[in-house]
């Protein structure tokens, strides 16, 4: 029987073998159309290994949260042994927190040691710890957010709730661009609009600069059935986006509202 240990050494070892791979066949690419004359797209290239790694990175520090009556995503932010907390959004875990469990990148299951909701209202968010004693999970970097321009691409991850298992399969990660910056926080806190593909289940899962850094929570998806943007705010704070480009827009938490509220430094 494979040991805890064993199972982290092997995880790590698939990982290393797996950016082995991608970059054997960069360099036989390269072989290949040097030898024949076709031309070498460096940035095409370059760009595919970048996603691979920042797929593996956010795959890392994001969680999913589940019991018998919810089901999202949360994301590693902070570690003090043997602590682990996970940020997500409050309505993930509103209707039955008293069963939540977390399932790591490694897939296993962790109880909810303590939830912490009132401390962060009117923000959609929620933190949760869980106890780890023998293994390390990576905790995200915190990016900067002064930084942040439209069109700049980011990257989205979490588990789709359309899945009946949490596993690799249940794994989304996807690519976009940033479509709208609030001057300041809208209802719940929501200030970043963006174009990735969001599935329900994603919600609490992280938004990544290229970077690998943490910039936001997801929160809200495109067309959202529970309500949306629109119907919530004054419209001069979303201008000059149009009801149809707001709907069709994803949302989420900008990381200085979390940082400022859980006083991570």
């Amino acid at each position: 029987m494979v040991n805890i240990n064993q199972k982290n050494i092997i995880q790590k070892l698939f990982e290393t073998i797996v950016l082995g791979l991608i970059l054997f066949s960069i360099s036989e690419t390269f072989l290949v159309k040097k030898s024949t004359g076709q031309k070498f797209d460096n940035k095409s290239t370059y760009k595919n290994f970048k996603l691979t790694q920042l797929k593996l990175t956010a795959k890392k520090i994001t969680v999913n949260i589940s019991s018998p009556n919810t089901f999202g995503s949360g994301t590693i932010i902070s570690f003090e042994k043997p602590f682990y907390q996970v940020v997500t959004n409050a309505h993930v875990i509103r209707d039955d927190p008293k069963n939540l469990i977390i399932t790591t990148s490694d897939q296993k299951k962790h109880r909810v040691y303590s939830i912490e909701l009132e401390k962060f209202k009117p923000y959609d968010l929620a933190v949760l710890t869980f106890s780890e004693q023998k293994l390390v999970y990576p905790v995200a970097k915190f990016g900067d957010v002064s930084q942040l321009k439209i069109n700049k691409p980011v990257v989205a991850a979490g588990f789709s709730a359309l899945e009946e298992t949490v596993s690799n399969k249940s794994f989304r990660f996807s690519q976009g661009v940033i479509s709208f910056l609030a001057s300041k926080p809208l209802k719940d806190g929501y200030s970043i609009g963006y174009t990735n593909l969001i599935e329900k289940g994603m919600s609490g899962g992280p938004l990544l600069n290229m970077a690998g850094e943490l910039i936001a929570i997801n929160g809200i998806h495109a067309y959202p059935l529970w309500g949306n943007l629109y119907e919530q705010n004054k419209l001069k704070l979303l201008a000059p986006l149009t009801p149809e480009q707001i709907n069709h827009l994803n949302w989420g938490i900008l990381i200085n509202n979390i940082r400022s509220l859980i006083l991570i430094k």
